[in-house]
């Protein structure tokens, strides 16, 4: 109609103004004028397009339908939600029916912007040199690193302690490894290093400096290490989200992958390929299973990552292993 190329009547024989098509379509289908602006487009763009009940489905430019679908798009208005179920459930239906899902995001302005959802295979990653700890944790015989756990961050003081410890912690001018949270949990539970907690054991050297005697639970806090599940119970009560991105921290270095803190970027990792790398591949954010999307949460998330040439990965347990969904802008 719009084209001139359809005329359009009524019941009455009265001829309908593009105007008055769209009210009808409009009280009988509420997002039509979504599903029209995003058909327009694609159509003007040189797609074949065809409406099924949730999907548009799309078909290479120049075909006219003869040949499979090359994707499925989800429309979405700015004022929408998306959870990250739905996400995943996008990513797994393209996956098995070997197409594109996109998400067609249709502003205020009704300009429109398209992103790809896929499936992350971590597995399918290239695995880098450094495999004494991430394979096997330390060598038999070999003497674990002593660290110190000194409230939200673990210190090794001695640098010929850290030399074999590759891509882990930030080493400071004075020779000693800073490790985080998660970096230390890791190699703790590789036994590629040992934790003592500073903190606690000052605590009890001032309680006998106070009672002016030791006991033996006393003697006991100054010298003790801590295991992993205490050093799992400390990191918790510190962040409560350290459960989840353990596991998604423990995940990726398994594979081979190198994870280090997102924050600069607003993730919990970047994540490099190798160690020899100088720029990360991938940001990655963990969230609950649960989670719900805002189009603007998912479209700053998504920007920012293509902005700084990152892909951007969304992790989450599931069934007790962890999952990831790629999100990426898409041009059509």
């Amino acid at each position: 109609m719009e084209k001139g190329k359809l005329r359009v009547e009524d019941a009455e024989g009265k001829e309908l103004s593009v105007e008055g098509f769209l009210s009808v379509a409009l009280a009988i289908q509420p997002r039509f004028m979504l599903r029209y602006i995003v058909f327009k487009d694609l159509r003007e763009r040189g797609y074949a397009v065809r409406c099924g009940k949730d999907f548009f489905w799309l078909f290479p430019r120049g075909s006219k339908g003869e040949k499979p679908a090359k994707a499925f798009i989800r429309i979405l208005s700015e004022r929408d939600a998306v959870s990250l179920a739905e996400i995943e459930r996008l990513a797994s239906l393209a996956e098995n029916m070997r197409k594109e899902a996109i998400l067609a995001i249709v502003d205020e302005e009704s300009d429109i912007t398209y992103y790809e959802v896929r499936s992350f295979k971590a597995a399918d990653t290239l695995r880098n040199e450094a495999e004494e700890q991430k394979e096997g944790g330390r060598k038999e015989g070999a003497t674990a690193a002593e660290a110190s756990l000194l409230g939200d961050r673990v210190f090794i003081w001695d640098a010929e302690n850290v030399r074999h410890i590759h891509d882990f912690g930030t080493l400071t001018q004075e020779g000693k490894l800073q490790l985080s949270l998660v970096e230390a949990a890791y190699l703790l539970k590789k036994g590629i290093i040992s934790v003592k907690n500073a903190s606690e054991g000052a605590r009890a050297r001032a309680k006998v400096g106070v009672a002016g005697e030791e006991c033996e639970n006393v003697k006991e806090a100054v010298s003790a290490r801590m295991d992993f599940p205490q050093f799992v119970k400390h990191a918790s009560a510190v962040d409560e989200c350290f459960s989840a991105k353990f596991a998604v921290y423990e995940d990726l270095r398994e594979r081979g992958l190198i994870p280090k803190t997102g924050f600069k970027f607003g993730s919990h990792f970047r994540v490099y390929e190798a160690s020899c790398d100088k720029h990360s591949a991938f940001l990655v954010h963990v969230l609950p299973a649960e989670h719900t999307f805002s189009t603007h949460e998912l479209a700053r998330a998504v920007r920012l990552a293509h902005g700084v040439r990152k892909r951007m990965l969304f992790a989450f347990i599931r069934n007790g292993g962890v999952k990831y969904v790629e999100v990426a802008r898409k041009k059509l």
